[in-house]
C-alpha cells in the first residue's frame, strides 16, 4: 500500500525546483516506465520527480502526436495524459491509444483542468483508468497508481 509512504511525502517549492523526500526500493508493483503526455513543462517536470522518487522512470512528450509516436516506440507500463492540450488534444491521443492493439491495454491516467463530473465520466467511458484533476496533489497521483494496480492482480 503505497499509502504508507504519504507522510514522508511533503512537496515544497524549494527555489526554482521541488523538495520532496520519499524512498521506495524497486519499481511499484511492476510499473517502471511511465510516459507524460502534456503540453505544460512544469506538469511534466514535477510529475517526473515525484515518479523518479517512486523508483519508477519516466519518458515526457510536450504534445498528443509526439505522444503516440514515444508511445508506440517505447511501450509504457502507464500512460498519464493531459486532456486540453493545443493540436492535438488529449480525447484525441486517448481514442488513438485505445483504438491501436498495440497500446490499448496499457492504462491511462487523464489530468483534466477539474471542468465538472463531465470530463472524469467522459474519460472513463472512453477507456481512462482513471482521472486527477489539476493541480494534483502527489497523494492524489499515488492513490491513482494505486488503485490501477490493484484492479491488475484482480
Amino acid at each position: 500500500n503505497l499509502s504508507s509512504y504519504l507522510p514522508a511525502l511533503p512537496l515544497r517549492q524549494a527555489g526554482a525546483g521541488l523538495a520532496m523526500s520519499l524512498t521506495l526500493k524497486g519499481p511499484i508493483m511492476g510499473l517502471k516506465r511511465v510516459l507524460i503526455i502534456d503540453d505544460e513543462p512544469l506538469i511534466r517536470t514535477t510529475t517526473a520527480l515525484l515518479l523518479k522518487h517512486l523508483n519508477m522512470d519516466s519518458m515526457s512528450a510536450g504534445n498528443g502526436l509526439a505522444g503516440l509516436e514515444l508511445a508506440e516506440k517505447e511501450k509504457p507500463d502507464l500512460i498519464m495524459l493531459d486532456i486540453k492540450m493545443p493540436g492535438m488534444d488529449g480525447w484525441m491521443v486517448l481514442s488513438r491509444l485505445k483504438a491501436n492493439e498495440r497500446l490499448s491495454k496499457i492504462p491511462v491516467i487523464v489530468f483534466t483542468a477539474g471542468d465538472g463530473m463531465d470530463s472524469e465520466g467522459k474519460a472513463l467511458e472512453r477507456g481512462a483508468s482513471a482521472v486527477c484533476k489539476k493541480p494534483f496533489q502527489p497523494q492524489e497521483l499515488i492513490g491513482s497508481i494505486e488503485n490501477i494496480l490493484s484492479r491488475r492482480k484482480i
